[in-house]
């Protein structure tokens, strides 16, 4: 009996201790978590701090090295969802993230983190002037508010990404109809900076500018994206392109369920 005991105070003792330790592991575990979030917490105020006292003096008129080397423009978008696609008016419509990079040396800083905002960049500071060429209409989503995000890294990288839909111009050949394909075009350049102060390029992270989340509507089926980049000289002098290609190949099928069938 007494060494049931003695067993019993033993086994006792190692679970108090095994609880003991877990509470202490536990309660350094969460101090460490809570002094981590603190420490973040302090230097995203200070990254705030900081950019707000850059912005004060910022002139937004005036683009990243103004006077000096050209600024490079990395772009690329991920085609979210297709939309029309419209012989009768020669035009086809898509919703896009557009993204652009781009560095601008007023915001480096020596802190660690990245700094993040869900803000229109062109109320705040200078963003690139990108407009597309054959842009017909075009629409920004501001739901529930407006879709954009910033990301301002410590060397002075800034990243912004949009969310557009756009309706864009294209010349359809439709001599083959309905076994056709056919290739629209995406056209983008600088409105006012020539090659001398802005020059885009398409982006160098892993894709070729393009990625496609959506690739069917109901007559056509997006078969091949392909991008280029160009110069474009002008009485006002020499733009950099970028320009991307879509091939849609009519999706035979849905003529023969919709046209051929009830007749």
């Amino acid at each position: 009996m007494d060494s049931q005991n003695r067993l019993l105070v033993a086994i006792a003792l190692v679970i108090v201790s095994i609880c003991t330790a877990t509470d202490v592991f536990g309660k350094n575990h969460m101090k460490n978590r809570v002094e981590a979030q603190t420490s973040r917490t302090r230097e995203m105020q200070n990254i705030s701090n900081f950019l707000n006292n850059v912005l004060k003096n910022y002139d937004k008129k005036l683009r990243p090295n103004a006077g000096g080397k050209p600024v490079e423009v990395e772009v690329e978008f991920k085609v979210v969802s297709l939309g029309e696609i419209n012989e009768a008016r020669m035009e086809y419509t898509m919703d896009i993230f557009f993204r652009q990079w781009w560095n601008d040396p007023r915001f480096k800083h020596n802190y660690t983190e990245s700094f993040t905002m869900a803000e229109d960049a062109s109320k705040i500071f200078w963003i690139p002037d990108t407009y597309f060429i054959n842009s017909m209409k075009s629409s920004y989503h501001r739901v529930t508010k407006d879709n954009a995000r910033i990301i301002i890294k410590p060397d002075g990288d800034v990243y912004y990404s949009i969310r557009l839909t756009l309706v864009l111009q294209c010349y359809m050949n439709l001599s083959l109809y309905p076994m056709d394909t056919q290739e629209c075009p995406l056209l983008l350049e600088s409105y006012a900076y020539t090659k001398q102060d802005v020059y885009y390029i398409w982006t160098k992270r892993g894709t070729n500018g393009i990625e496609i989340l959506s690739k069917e509507t109901a007559q056509f089926e997006l078969v091949e994206a392909k991008t280029r980049k160009m110069d474009q000289n002008k009485i006002s002098g020499n733009f950099s392109q970028l320009l991307s290609t879509f091939t849609f190949k009519r999706r035979l099928e849905y003529f023969v369920i919709t046209i051929v069938t009830p007749a």
